[in-house]
């Protein structure tokens, strides 16, 4: 099994890397960066996700805040550090919405005190297939193709 990682919050990650030689950061298009090992994986890798701010590390001695709720549903406190806290932020784009680069979205009341954060994994999901980013070189196109097979997920071709 090859678990794949993905930073969120791109901006804070501390690493820039590529996935190949053809293709942009994915910074590019707004999203996190692989820092995935090599080889491809297999049916049974997941991705983790990853966020500077994912985990409030002195969440133990925070109140717990009005509206907080456990998105998971397994009824964590927020003294557990359960990424509820996430959504519990200053607004910075009017009333309770916080812009990010792509839109918006809808933030609870605030953290009181004022949270400590760490790099955490928020997510793990499994990996259910692969997409190959369509190369004009057939023989390099064939090689990527095969190589993604091998992984036993099915296989996409898309354009960048």
């Amino acid at each position: 099994m090859v678990s794949r990682t993905c930073w969120t919050g791109w901006a804070r990650t501390p690493t820039r890397r590529w996935r190949t030689s053809s293709r942009k950061p994915a910074a590019k298009a707004s999203v996190g960066r692989s820092v995935a090992p090599r080889p491809w994986g297999t049916a049974q890798s997941c991705l983790y996700l990853l966020h500077p701010r994912a985990v409030v590390t002195n969440a133990s001695t925070l109140a717990t805040p009005d509206g907080f709720a456990c998105p998971c549903g397994k009824g964590h406190t927020a003294q557990e550090g359960c990424i509820g806290l996430g959504w519990h932020v200053q607004p910075n784009a009017g009333d309770g919405q916080r812009r990010l680069a792509d839109g918006t979205y809808p933030v609870k009341a605030p953290l009181s005190p004022a949270p400590d954060y760490a790099l955490g994994v928020f997510m793990v999901v499994p990996i259910t297939a692969l997409t190959v980013i369509q190369h004009p070189d057939p023989t390099i196109q064939a090689d990527r193709e095969k190589r993604a097979g091998q992984s036993g997920l099915p296989v996409f071709v898309a354009q960048e």
